[in-house]
């Protein structure tokens, strides 16, 4: 009678993380209790906190995955830049730092992934030819550096993704134009790469792949390009091999910096965010979406403030139905300006956005808000201060997350 219990000398099944009222099962799965035949949340939730895990150096990317949360930045030692990863089983417990091998000026990890037992980084932006890989449970020091690009052009790897069955890595290409690209795999460590010139011009400062996702049967690369100017780009394919095409999304003002710097489809959603800039010297935080990644996407910007050339929005995230932006504000008309790192929440991406300034408000720094993910009950957010810390903050709600800084 395994799984079972009885009542009035009748067996019932309780599999499942059920329990029983009067013979009727409820489901008490994920922390949950019942009182009357109500269930009631009592998930052992972490009191909202910040911590610095590096007292010179940032944060960029996060990821909970394998039982572990785990981020990535770098750190310094002496005068020494060094890329690493931190890594915990619980966010309040022991923090492991990892050196992944690579040092410099722009030695710094900016995304994170681990499938088929494999931990997989990018390093820097249009900074590193190579991803770097780990096997194992655990992230360790012991790293392998791949190049997906064999051609005798200068290219570069910023982001990376697994799903249906491929590795996409986005990046740029400096050939007779400034190319966004993808490189991809259905062999990691053994197999050859195919190569997707996404789009190009002749901007030195844009046309690279900043970031990708994938969701209702679409891979999804996002970015800059333009020559005379920048514009944010989304392109999208049912395979990574199939047919690139670009999304109708209007990012272009003419202007120089406009990028996107984050995508995700959750909720039914895809939504991208990043920075705009309408007139030259109004830049803003603006994120923009889509029911479909065919379809039309609604722009909207998220703050915005005079003469900020630092306002943009930098990670995106959706979970319990709601949606949830962090990026950078920065204000003042004239110096010094100060910057905030900021958070902005909703449970829709149309309306109803709540904005929080986290730490930050001196002109001590580019603090900000770099990337935001949600694992096992709580939020967590990684960024720089202006003491150049690389901190982090976690909290069960966007609010706690917010009021803990």
């Amino acid at each position: 009678m395994s799984h079972k219990t009885l009542i009035g000398g009748a067996a019932y099944e309780i599999a499942g993380g059920k329990t029983l009222v009067n013979g009727t099962s409820y489901s008490i799965a994920g922390g949950r209790t019942l009182v009357g035949g109500t269930g009631y949340d009592i998930s052992f939730a972490l009191p909202a906190a910040v911590m610095d895990l590096f007292s010179s150096g940032a944060i960029y990317c996060a990821a909970y995955a394998n039982g572990l949360w785990v981020v990535g930045g770098y750190r310094y030692e002496s005068s020494t830049k060094i890329a690493c990863i931190a890594y915990a089983e619980k966010l309040n417990g022991t923090w492991t730092s990892v050196n992944v091998g690579k040092t410099g000026t722009y030695a710094y990890v900016t995304n994170i992934v681990f499938a088929g037992s494999k931990w997989v980084i990018t390093l820097g932006r249009n900074q590193c030819s190579s991803i770097g890989v780990c096997s194992g449970t655990r992230p360790s020091s012991s790293w392998t550096w791949i190049t997906p690009y064999t051609g005798s052009d200068s290219a570069y790897c910023n982001c990376v993704l697994y799903a249906e069955g491929y590795w996409v890595v986005g990046g740029r290409i400096e050939a007779s134009n400034y190319r966004g690209v993808i490189w991809y795999t259905t062999d990691l460590t053994g197999g050859s790469w195919s190569e997707k010139r996404l789009w190009y011009g002749s901007n030195s400062e844009t046309n690279f792949v900043t970031c990708l996702a994938y969701g209702n049967g679409y891979f999804a690369a996002a970015g800059a390009g333009g020559s005379s100017g920048s514009y944010g780009q989304v392109m999208y394919a049912a395979s990574p091999d199939g047919t690139w095409t670009e999304a109708n999304l209007s990012w272009d003002s003419g202007q120089d910096y406009n990028a996107i710097y984050c995508i995700a489809y959750a909720n039914g959603y895809w939504a991208v965010g990043g920075r705009y800039n309408p007139t030259s010297g109004n830049y803003s935080a603006r994120i923009a979406y889509s029911s479909s990644i065919t379809g039309t996407f609604t722009a909207m910007v998220l703050w915005s403030y005079a003469k900020g050339m630092y306002n943009m929005v930098n990670g995106i995230a959706c979970a319990n139905g709601l949606w949830v932006a962090v990026g950078q504000g920065y204000e003042g008309d004239e110096r010094p300006y100060y910057y905030y790192a900021r958070l902005a929440y909703s449970t829709s991406l149309a309306s109803g956005w709540t904005g929080k300034e986290l730490w930050g408000g001196s002109s001590s720094g580019a603090q900000s808000a770099n990337c935001v993910i949600y694992g096992k009950r709580h939020w967590l957010m990684g960024g720089v201060t202006g003491g150049s810390a690389a901190r982090v903050a976690y909290g069960k709600t966007p609010a706690e997350l917010a009021d803990a800084t």
